[in-house]
């Protein structure tokens, strides 16, 4: 029960996923009649080392991992999003890792989808910044009689979430050499535990391989599209439905998994045509928390058992949008969250300066597939999202949504 909680979840996530990398290949109709990119296969070489974030960490050694990735270098202005966000490169990425101790963690074998974006107009001496959200098996997973010591990885399958800078060292007509470092993160979202996840720093040596000639001084074309620089007004609702298991990132481990809903409504507005940014308020229910009111009775809680399980708080969104996809970033001020507190004195222990950040913020990130593309400015919209939320910074749960956007064109 509990690996198939997990897996529909998560299959439902990465088809999100890939609608995304799908759309980023196919996109909308080269209305100028050219290629719509070029497209580039790039080996790389990671080598970094988990970093622990609690005491009872096992012992490491070095992580080293190789991927390969398949991309597409977008260099032609034939949609506003490759014009807006600067020539971007987008593909998806194959990795093996081994993570340092191979008795406790085995293997991580990740499928992520990417963006990566140039911060010059050229090629050759340049900076990259590399983004992406994906999946990752793990070929060992806490156990609490034939692996204990794994207090990072409760489950097979996690979210993976990757944060690089690039240099590129040296570029010619057809290659690309490049150094980086970056910030890697595993986790299953607190949807089965223990779930402390898994932080690696890595360095990368990568080198590209395009399929057709590039230039090293590229600059941007001078018939970029035009992009209106008119905000436009949107109202949206949201409803979604998330799971965890009750407990903090160590355990109980092998509780009941229960639902998370929520419904949200706000107002925003669309810059540029690519910058989503709204505000609103949010509701959820927490079905373990109704739970452990009436199970057995808290009489501190007992007399309104679901309007103390709920949250009520007020956010602020973030979308960057290209075509069909938005990486969505949203961070809420929660105004009503009465159980939380005995929560966390029953899993974390004493009220303590952690408790305050985790009692007042919460963090939500994910993705969203648009029914319609955003290009085709569409009064009505509908979209799918997967997303990850958490407590200021510590996983809550994973959650599946729909909405509705209305803009005011």
């Amino acid at each position: 029960m509990h690996y198939n909680s997990i897996k529909t979840g998560l299959s439902v996530s990465i088809f999100i996923l890939f609608c995304s990398l799908f759309d980023l290949y196919a996109g909308e109709q080269d209305t100028l009649n050219h290629q719509s990119g070029i497209f580039y296969i790039e080996p790389e070489l990671l080598y970094g080392h988990i970093v622990p974030n609690h005491r009872k960490y096992p012992e490491l050694d070095f992580a080293k991992a190789f991927s390969v990735s398949i991309g597409k270098f977008h260099n032609l202005p034939i949609k506003k999003w490759v014009s807006f966000y600067n020539y971007p490169f987008t593909g998806i990425l194959l990795s093996y890792c081994h993570l340092g101790n191979e008795k406790v963690f085995g293997d991580q074998y990740t499928i992520l989808p990417f963006i990566v974006f140039n911060t010059k107009n050229r090629l050759n001496n340049s900076i990259y910044f590399k983004l992406g959200l994906g999946a990752s098996y793990f070929t060992k997973h806490f156990d609490e009689y034939e692996n204990p010591s794994n207090l990072e990885i409760g489950s097979h399958i996690t979210w993976t979430f990757q944060s690089f800078m690039y240099y590129s060292v040296l570029v010619t007509k057809h290659t690309s050499l490049n150094i980086g470092g970056g910030y890697v993160h595993s986790s299953n979202g607190h949807t089965q535990l223990p779930n402390f996840g898994i932080n690696q720093a890595v360095l990368s040596l990568s080198f590209k391989y395009f399929s057709s000639e590039i230039d090293p001084l590229f600059t941007p074309k001078s018939n970029r599209i035009a992009i209106s620089r008119n905000k436009i007004m949107y109202i949206m609702s949201r409803g979604g439905i998330g799971m965890h298991e009750y407990g903090n990132a160590a355990g109980p481990v092998n509780g009941p998994k229960r639902m998370v809903t929520s419904a949200s409504v706000s107002i925003g507005a669309i810059f540029r045509e690519h910058i989503k940014v709204d505000a609103g308020f949010s509701g959820r229910f927490y079905k373990h928390y109704y739970h452990s009111i009436l199970n057995p009775i808290d009489s501190a809680y007992c007399d309104r058992p679901k309007l103390n399980s709920s949250n009520i708080y007020f956010f602020l969104g973030c979308e960057f949008i290209a075509g069909h996809i938005g990486i969505d970033i949203e961070g809420g001020l929660n105004l009503y969250k009465p159980y939380y507190r005995k929560h966390y004195s029953t899993m974390e222990g004493e009220i303590d300066f952690d408790y305050w950040l985790k009692q007042l913020f919460n963090v939500k990130l994910g993705l969203n597939y648009y029914l319609i593309n955003i290009a085709k400015k569409p009064k009505a919209n509908m979209f799918m999202g997967a997303n990850i939320n958490s407590n200021f910074g510590q996983a809550d749960f994973s959650e599946i949504c729909l909405g509705v956007v209305y803009s005011f064109y």
